[in-house]
C-alpha cells in the first residue's frame, strides 16, 4: 500500500464517521402534550419573576409555539421553514415575551435531554469569560439571552476579546447547538457585530420573529 493510498483510506474513514449536523435531541410528544408542558414551564418562569399571572396563548405567540413543536419533534411542516440542524434565535421588540418563551422551552428540552442546555444573560458573559475562559463554553448546548447587551470588549487572561463575537466564532467551528434572544433585527445586529458574524449567525440559528405588543 502506498503512502497516499493509506492517507486516502484514513480520510474516507473519517468522512464515513463524520457527524451530520448538530448533536441535538428530538422529543416524542403530541402537540397537546407539548403545549401542556410548555405552559407549566412558562408559569414556573413567571413565578420566578415574582408574578402570579397565567401564561396566555394568543395570536402573537401561537405560531411560535407550533414552530417550536415541529422543531422539537423533528416534524416537517409545510407551514414553517425549519432547519433541524440549526439552533434558534428568537428576535422581537421589548417586552413581547421572548425570554419567557425561550426559558420555558429550554426547561422543557432539559427535562428530556441529558445534554443540559446552559443559560446565561449576555451581560453574564462579561463576568464569566474572564474567570473560566472561552473553552469552557464551546461544546455544550448554550442559550444566551438578550444578545447585544453585553460589553463589547473584555480582558480574558490578559487578552482583549469580544465576548459574543468570539464565542459565536468558536462555537461555529465546533458545530454546537445554540439558542439566543435579541431585541434587535438582523440589520441592527450586523451593525453591532459585523457582516461575518451575522452570516455565521444565519448558519447556526433558525432566526424567527415574535411579534406583538409589550406585555409588561
Amino acid at each position: 500500500m502506498t503512502h497516499i493510498t493509506h492517507i486516502l483510506q484514513q480520510a474516507k474513514e473519517q468522512l464515513k464517521n463524520a457527524e451530520i449536523g448538530i448533536n441535538r435531541c428530538y422529543i416524542d410528544l403530541s402537540y397537546n402534550e407539548f403545549i401542556e408542558l410548555f405552559v407549566v414551564f412558562a408559569e414556573i418562569e413567571i413565578k420566578r419573576l415574582g408574578k402570579t399571572h397565567k401564561f396566555i396563548i394568543d395570536k402573537s405567540n401561537e405560531n411560535i409555539l407550533k414552530w417550536l413543536y415541529s422543531y422539537s419533534t423533528g416534524t416537517k411542516s409545510t407551514q414553517f421553514n425549519i432547519d433541524f440542524n440549526k439552533g434558534i434565535l428568537l428576535i422581537g421588540g421589548f417586552g413581547v415575551g421572548k425570554t419567557l418563551i425561550m426559558k420555558a422551552y429550554i426547561s422543557l428540552i432539559n427535562s428530556f435531554d441529558k445534554k443540559i442546555i446552559k443559560s446565561y444573560h449576555s451581560k453574564e458573559l462579561t463576568i464569566i469569560l474572564p474567570e473560566v475562559g472561552l473553552h469552557t463554553l464551546l461544546k455544550k448546548p448554550l442559550f444566551v439571552d438578550d444578545i447585544g447587551k453585553e460589553n463589547r470588549e473584555v480582558k480574558v487572561f490578559g487578552t482583549i476579546i469580544q465576548p459574543f463575537v468570539d464565542l459565536i466564532s468558536l462555537r461555529y467551528e465546533h458545530n454546537t447547538w445554540n439558542f439566543a434572544t435579541a431585541n434587535y433585527k438582523l440589520d441592527t445586529l450586523k451593525e453591532k457585530y459585523g457582516e461575518t458574524i451575522t452570516d455565521r449567525m444565519k448558519d447556526i440559528y433558525n432566526i424567527i420573529e415574535l411579534n406583538g405588543k409589550s406585555k409588561r
